[in-house]
């Protein structure tokens, strides 16, 4: 299995590699369910609330100070699910932001610091209100229950998977 961020998964070598030796390989963002639950909720909210006029969408990940890579993974699978359901957001700008925003870009800021093991939050701002939704790790525990999960999952299948999938219609759980 393969749990880290930076995997260019189109790569057709990588798949290639993977049918030739005849094994399973599943890849993911983020291996908590948690996370997995929370990519759908967010498609959802993303789809609802681009239906009414008003609504802006950003996003915010904070993690602990020894993290490598900035977005993360599991930013990019956020952004990736907003932008595929809030059709006036159209690309992501993951940088600072010095002469403001133009209404098609998704912001989504990251934050290292401290010993977080990773919080994300999406925010949809209306002059009216403001919804959040947030998934939080407290520790390791989820991502090693999913990695436990995946690799029970993929045991005797071969081929390329999507950690996602488990989660998906039909899916392991037939969510």
């Amino acid at each position: 299995m393969i749990g880290t961020t930076g995997w260019d998964t189109s790569d057709k070598n990588l798949h290639k590699l993977v049918e030739d030796s005849g094994i399973g390989v599943m890849v993911g963002s983020n291996f908590s369910a948690g996370a997995q639950i929370f990519f759908q909720l967010v498609a959802s909210a993303a789809k609802l609330f681009s239906r009414i006029n008003g609504y802006d969408v950003y996003g915010l990940e904070v993690h602990h100070s020894a993290k490598k890579d900035s977005p993360s993974g599991t930013a990019k699978t956020i952004a990736a699910a907003i932008i595929d359901n809030f059709p006036s957001k159209t690309t992501v700008n993951y940088d600072r932001i010095d002469d403001g925003i133009d209404s098609s870009e998704l912001h989504f800021a990251s934050v290292r610091a401290g010993r977080n093991p990773g919080m994300h939050e999406v925010m949809f701002d209306s002059s009216a209100d403001e919804v959040r939704l947030t998934h939080a790790a407290h520790n390791r525990e989820g991502f090693a229950g999913g990695a436990i999960l995946a690799a029970e999952y993929i045991h005797g299948k071969q081929g390329f998977m999507f950690f996602e999938q488990l989660f998906e219609k039909g899916g392991l759980y037939g969510i």
